[in-house]
């Protein structure tokens, strides 16, 4: 816990694409929460929402995908936030490539199944306290626009999730 509470004092409040929008909020929340039906709901109101190459929802999308797979197999007792992940990750996977762009479908896809940029391994690595949390989260909030500032958010939600998630 402590490396994901660096790296979510790091991230700070970084302007991130869809700032006082409500779903990526109530998305994090049905995570931590376990509630699959309130999490893919949200999400599939995120998909392809907001500005950029890689549109902000997706992004979040993304991180947050990426972190419940990851972190999920990495934690103790984390099968739950693999469960959600495995389940999250095919509703917002099936239709992608007809609700956002090209390169923001591959990055849903490649997050659903583990795969992420070196920013957010980087984030990661520093979520299980095995890297420094300013410099990885630094350099995740450099990337695109508002992308880095997503991933982050997204990345932030799967580690409170996997947390509360987590089986003794």
């Amino acid at each position: 816990e402590p490396g994901a509470r660096a790296v979510g004092e790091a991230a700070g409040d970084a302007p991130g694409g869809l700032d006082g929008h409500p779903d990526p909020p109530l998305l994090a929340g049905c995570c931590a929460a376990g509630d699959l039906a309130g999490a893919v709901e949200a999400a599939e109101r995120v998909v392809g929402l907001g500005p950029g190459l890689t549109p902000s929802g997706d992004d979040v999308l993304a991180g947050l995908l990426v972190t419940l797979r990851l972190l999920g197999h990495a934690v103790p007792g984390g099968r739950r936030a693999v469960w959600l992940a495995d389940w999250l990750g095919a509703a917002v996977t099936a239709d992608a490539d007809a609700r956002t762009t090209a390169v923001s479908a591959t990055l849903l896809h490649c997050a659903a199944a583990g795969e992420t940029a070196s920013e957010v391994a980087a984030v990661l690595r520093a979520a299980a306290g095995r890297e420094e949390a300013s410099p990885a989260v630094r350099r995740l909030l450099a990337v695109g626009h508002t992308s880095g500032a997503d991933l982050a958010e997204g990345v932030l939600a799967g580690c409170r999730a996997v947390l509360a998630l987590a089986e003794p």
